[in-house]
């Protein structure tokens, strides 16, 4: 029995599949039972009869489980669309569930060791220095990886092994865990498997191949940070890491470093950086008190300010400061708002 039966036999959910959705590079299937996603495999090493799904236009008459049995087939994008739809169907128990950054795993557990990863990802840089020998396997090598036939001789002598999901999709999987002595021989179970496809569970959507992009569906505590529904996170938010950050309750968009706001935009068009040094509104821009121009009628520091006026420096009692007076055409020179010295138009 090899893995994708396996995996099929595991099921025990169904339903209406309501969306099916091809990309260029990750496939989506979407439905009651819920929602799955795999890597778009769009070879066509036989023409390209040999890579055309054979239901198109009608995916979304068949359940999730009709759509899951395509992961056996044949044709590339079939087995996209059936990986995806599985990846809907898993149960998800969230208490046994973690947040983990796959690159720092790769760090923690490859330090001194031979490792190799199976698939180019994107952090794979910060690895090269970690580890005591270091390989790259890939179907289209690039510079400073070997070609994915290598893999008889390398994956033997590695310790640790990463392996992309794309693995399953192109059905190499199962090899590759051989090769790597991560299957039972004798229950034929996998004892340790770490894979890159993205499986949208009850707690929402992770791409978590370097911590870049995560939307949560319910409150849930996420790289020690309490997040809520519908909250949004592109890039990390671990300590020093910048990131930007949806809150949905308060309709900011926020500026990150860790999980410290440094800048952000509000539901009103507000936009705040510098940790409110800067401030652009209905009203102009504002810059610590050093810097304004006025969009509008407003009151600064106590005075009345016309739509096109500009201050440089702090108009406060005693503070010195530059005043353009739109209306005028003059630059004045003030103490406060005192004119001690101006320049006309004429």
């Amino acid at each position: 029995m090899n893995l994708i039966t396996e995996l099929l036999d595991s099921l025990t959910r169904d339903g209406p599949v309501s969306e099916v959705l091809v990309g260029a590079r990750w496939t989506l299937v979407g439905g009651q039972a819920g929602w799955g996603m795999a890597g778009t495999r769009a070879e066509e090493t036989g023409g390209h009869a040999s890579n055309v799904i054979a239901q198109a236009g009608q995916l979304t008459d068949c359940s999730a489980r009709q759509l899951a049995e395509m992961a056996g087939s044949a044709v590339p994008l079939e087995r996209s669309v059936g990986l995806a739809a599985l990846n809907s169907l898993v149960d998800v128990d969230p208490s046994q569930t973690v947040d983990l950054n796959v690159s720092d795993y790769l760090v923690e557990h490859g330090q001194g060791r031979n490792m190799v990863v199976v698939g180019s990802f994107p952090f794979l840089e910060r690895l090269r220095a970690i580890p005591k020998r270091f390989w790259v396997l890939e179907l289209s090598p690039g510079p400073d990886e070997l070609p994915a036939s290598a893999a008889d001789q390398i994956i033997p002598q590695a310790d640790v092994v990463a392996i992309t999901g794309t693995a399953l999709i192109n059905h190499t999987l199962e090899g590759l865990l051989a090769l790597a002595n991560k299957v039972d021989p004798a229950s034929g179970q996998i004892s340790d498997l770490m894979a890159g496809s993205v499986n949208l569970n009850p707690q929402g959507l992770r791409v978590d191949g370097d911590a870049t992009f995560a939307v949560f569906t319910g409150a849930q505590v996420y790289n020690a940070e309490s997040v809520e529904d519908g909250d949004v996170i592109f890039g990390s938010n671990n300590a020093d890491e910048a990131n930007i950050y949806w809150d949905k309750s308060s309709g900011e968009l926020q500026f990150r470093g860790g999980t410290t706001k440094h800048g952000w935009i509000t539901s009103s068009g507000k936009a705040v950086f510098g940790g409110g040094d800067i401030v652009l509104d209905a009203q102009g821009i504002l810059m610590d008190e050093t810097f304004a121009v006025f969009a509008t009628t407003a009151t600064y520091q106590g005075e009345s300010v016309s739509s096109g006026d500009m201050v440089i420096g702090n108009s406060s009692a005693n503070k010195a400061n530059i005043y353009w007076d739109k209306s005028s055409g003059v630059l004045q020179f003030r103490g406060g708002t005192t004119v001690q010295g101006w320049i006309e138009k004429d």
